[in-house]
């Protein structure tokens, strides 16, 4: 119980965060500054730290996604839905 207390704790401040971020772009106080990311690169460092930090992406969707598009696949709604 404490745990998903801890975790919801989390998603709260995330958000918070989240909206003084919005306030602040829109009274131009913080710049947003556009670029170019490989998302397939991102996502296996974001999985990659969470293995590292323990937990299991074997049910994530996310490895899914950087899984097909490492090997050149289109998921389709069935094999999105058989993964899941």
């Amino acid at each position: 119980m404490l745990e998903t207390v801890n975790a919801d704790a989390d998603r709260v401040t995330r958000l918070i965060t989240e909206l003084l971020d919005v306030s602040r772009i829109e009274s131009g106080r913080l710049e947003v500054h556009r670029q170019l990311v490989d998302v397939t690169e991102r996502a296996g460092r974001i999985i990659a730290g969470r293995v590292a930090a323990g937990d299991n992406p074997a049910g994530s969707g996310l490895r899914y996604a950087v899984t097909c598009r490492r090997r050149g696949w289109t998921p389709t709604r069935s094999t999105r839905s058989s993964a899941t």
